[in-house]
């Protein structure tokens, strides 16, 4: 949400909203990468296990794989916080 937020959307906490905006952002060229169908992937992950069924969902996701690309897309959006934003 940080850079839904610099880039000037509201605040959301309804994850296919979340996952429009993603959209939106790399449509519109403030990020490169467009992780809507990963918020959708992970918002599916985490019911399956809050819930209780994990099911083979979560035994196929390959997490090495989901924790590398979620750290480049961390540093693109770090990019595009303003400097005052990265001294907090």
């Amino acid at each position: 949400m940080a850079a839904a937020i610099v880039c000037g959307y509201s605040r959301t906490t309804r994850h296919y909203e979340k996952a429009s905006i993603a959209r939106s952002l790399a449509k519109d060229g403030h990020l490169k990468t467009d992780v809507s169908e990963r918020l959708e992937e992970l918002n599916d992950l985490r019911k399956d296990v809050q819930y209780g069924e994990p099911g083979p969902r979560v035994s196929r996701a390959n997490l090495e794989e989901l924790v590398e690309s979620l750290e480049s897309f961390l540093d693109e959006v770090e990019a595009l916080l303003p400097t005052r934003e990265k001294q907090r």
